[in-house]
């Protein structure tokens, strides 16, 4: 097999000792820590707008609290 299909196989969770082993071994890590790379730059976007939404409700929530009181 090329580098194209090792990356480009359906199963994507390397096996990493027998990586080690082959002549791709740098390529594959390079092309995997740039995936991964991206993946954690959609995941942080994902997380602002979690969080976003999370101080919504707990602003609303005590903007509730403090009308109630009154």
């Amino acid at each position: 097999m090329g580098i194209k299909e090792k990356i480009n196989a359906k199963d994507e969770m390397f096996d990493f000792l027998s990586m080690k082993s082959s002549s791709n071994y740098g390529y594959i890590v390079r092309k995997f820590r740039i995936q991964s790379f991206y993946n954690n730059q959609f995941m942080y976007r994902d997380y602002i707008t979690k969080m976003r939404i999370f101080i919504r409700m707990k602003l609303l929530y005590i903007v509730k609290i403090i009308i109630y009181n009154i």
